[in-house]
């Protein structure tokens, strides 16, 4: 809900889209909004690249852990179909 209500501000700084980020992405469990987030990190503009940066690493992370739960739904698919019905 605080995200809600600073996302619905005029400008958005790259520090409430960061931490707006880490809470789709650790708190609720939402990847696409928080690379969604992260995207629009690197689009605003600024002296500094921090915020950029951390988005990038942040970014990567998610992309490993989205495919690595990918590989292991599918690894058990086959297992469950294979269970026999009682």
């Amino acid at each position: 809900r605080l995200c809600d209500k600073a996302m619905s501000g005029g400008e958005k700084s790259k520090q409430v889209l960061f931490n707006c980020a880490i809470v789709a992405y650790q708190g609720k469990g939402d990847y696409q909004k928080a690379k969604s987030l992260l995207q629009k990190i690197v689009k605003l503009q600024s002296s500094s690249t921090t915020f950029d940066e951390a988005a990038y690493k942040l970014t990567s992370i998610l992309d490993k852990e989205e495919s690595q739960k990918r590989r292991l739904k599918k690894k058990a698919e086959p297992k469950a179909a294979e269970k026999p019905a009682n």
